[in-house]
C-alpha cells in the first residue's frame, strides 16, 4: 500500500523533498542553485532541467621555509603539483606571501617563476608566472616587497590547458649581484575544466 501511495504522490506532486549533506529542507515549490560554477539548461529531449556543477579550484602550496643564505643564492627547482590526468586544469593566478621585506633593485634583482613541468621529460615546457624583484616596467615586475603582503605573479600561460602527465614547478634565479629573497609561501590556483 504504501508503494502505491508513493507513486500517487509522485505521479502528481513531483519532487518534495530535498536532502543537503543528509539533512532533510523545508518543502518549497522551487529550488534555487547558486554560487559560482553553476549552469542550468532546460533539456526537452528528455523532460528535465540540467544543472551542471564545475569543479572548484585547486590551490598548491610550496613553503620556502627560510631566508636566502646569501644574495646570489638561488633555489632548485621544485614540482609543486600535478599530474593533472584528465583535468583540463587550467592556470587562474599565482602569488608569493613573503614573511619579510625586499627592496627592488633593476640590476640586481631575484625572478620567481612557476613552470609547467612535463614529468615524462624531465624538464620544463613553458612558463606559466613569473615575479620580477625590479622597481617597475619588464615582465611581472613586482617593486619592493612589504612583510606578509602578498606579491601578485604575471600570469603568462593565456589559459593554456595542462596536459596529463604535466605538473607545475617553482624556482628562485638571479640576475647581477641578486637580492636575498625572504622566507615565505607561494600559493597557485588552478581551475579545472567542467565536465
Amino acid at each position: 500500500m504504501t508503494g502505491i501511495l508513493n507513486w500517487i504522490d509522485t505521479l502528481f506532486f513531483g519532487l518534495r523533498r530535498i536532502y543537503a549533506a543528509g539533512v532533510e529542507m523545508p518543502e518549497r515549490p522551487a529550488i534555487n542553485f547558486a554560487g559560482p560554477g553553476i549552469a542550468a539548461t532546460d533539456d526537452p529531449a528528455n523532460n528535465r532541467t540540467t544543472v551542471t556543477v564545475a569543479p572548484g579550484d585547486m590551490l598548491f602550496y610550496y613553503h620556502k621555509t627560510a631566508d636566502d643564505a646569501l644574495a646570489s643564492d638561488g633555489t632548485r627547482e621544485i614540482v609543486i603539483s600535478g599530474p593533472f590526468g584528465s583535468s583540463n586544469a587550467t592556470l587562474v593566478g599565482a602569488h608569493f606571501i613573503p614573511s619579510g621585506e625586499l627592496t627592488a633593485h633593476a640590476g640586481d634583482y631575484a625572478e620567481l617563476e612557476v613552470s609547467v613541468f612535463d614529468l615524462d621529460e624531465g624538464v620544463r615546457v613553458r612558463t606559466a608566472a613569473v615575479g620580477s624583484t625590479i622597481p617597475s616596467g619588464g615582465t611581472g615586475a613586482t617593486g619592493n616587497w612589504a612583510g606578509f603582503v602578498s606579491v601578485q605573479l604575471a600570469d603568462l600561460t593565456s589559459g593554456a590547458p595542462f596536459g596529463s602527465r604535466e605538473a607545475l614547478s617553482f624556482r628562485v634565479t638571479k640576475a647581477g649581484s641578486g637580492v636575498v629573497v625572504p622566507a615565505g609561501t607561494l600559493v597557485v590556483v588552478c581551475r579545472p575544466a567542467a565536465a
